[in-house]
């Protein structure tokens, strides 16, 4: 289902799309970029994203200058450095000629970091272009 949408061209190569979904739930919101200017057609990077819309949410919730946003930033900053650190520790491990066990402990902190990388990649430019907004806007940053 295609919820009513509309597309704003900043005119600097940004866009602002505002959507109004028909229900209360979680959403797969799909955008894809047409392949304009030399630029490869397809899913734009993250797509499909998701979305939650509730019944009796307040308007500051949809707002780029709300706390949401701003914890948004704090909460995938946080889980990206928890995840960091307890792969650092993981592979800090010493490892002896006939230890398996923590080898293998080794191999599951590498595995799980070639599962995560796109979706760390994606988060860090997500935050970073969320920043820039905010500080181009003059607003104050969730990152001490």
């Amino acid at each position: 289902m295609i919820a009513p949408f509309s597309i704003t061209d900043k005119k600097n190569g940004a866009y602002i799309i505002h959507y109004t979904p028909p229900s209360a739930g979680k959403f797969h919101i799909s955008i894809n970029f047409c392949g304009t200017f030399r630029g490869r057609r397809g899913p734009i990077r993250g797509s499909p994203f998701i979305s939650e819309a509730f019944v009796e949410a307040s308007v500051s919730c949809n707002d780029l200058n709300g706390k949401l946003l701003q914890e948004s930033i704090r909460m995938t900053t946080n889980n990206l450095k928890s995840f960091s650190n307890a792969t650092t520790k993981g592979l800090s491990k010493a490892i002896t000629k006939d230890d398996i066990k923590n080898l293998i402990s080794v191999k599951e902190h590498l595995r799980n970091v070639k599962q995560k990388t796109k979706e760390f990649e994606i988060s860090i430019s997500s935050n970073l272009s969320a920043l820039r907004y905010m500080k181009k806007n003059g607003l104050k940053s969730p990152i001490a």
